[in-house]
């Protein structure tokens, strides 16, 4: 994961990013200067669940931190959710709809297929 920081208007100092995992493990973040007062910051999470990213700049807090970073862990198509009135009925020329919810599977592509007698369905994601 990547972020920028800016201090360009903050005056004198040096920037300092604290990154803790769940178990309270401090994580390493790579800080590069851009120039011109822009660093680009950049770490790698190796544990889903909830991180705290602190940023200080001339030993203070910039505003807004410590942020907190939910990393989410790989996907699980096992938690999608379908329904929907198309999983069971359909008629010819009539839309027959399908709802998936993805929301707790987390971060991932959707892909449909529909297989019939005809070859060529529409099919709307």
């Amino acid at each position: 994961s990547t972020f920028t920081v800016n201090t360009a208007n903050a005056g004198v100092g040096d920037l300092n990013v604290k990154i803790t995992n769940t178990g309270d493990e401090d994580m390493q973040a790579q800080v590069e200067d851009m120039g011109l007062g822009e660093y680009c910051v950049t770490y790698l999470p190796s544990t889903p669940g909830d991180h705290l990213v602190s940023v200080m700049w001339a030993d203070q807090h910039v505003p807004g931190s410590p942020y907190r970073v939910r990393v989410l862990g790989p996907p699980d198509a096992s938690k999608c959710v379908i329904s929907g009135d198309g999983l069971h009925i359909a008629r010819p020329g009539w839309p027959a709809e399908i709802l998936i919810n993805t929301q707790t599977a987390g971060r991932g592509d959707l892909n449909a297929s529909i297989q019939g007698p005809q070859t060529n369905m529409e099919l709307e994601i």
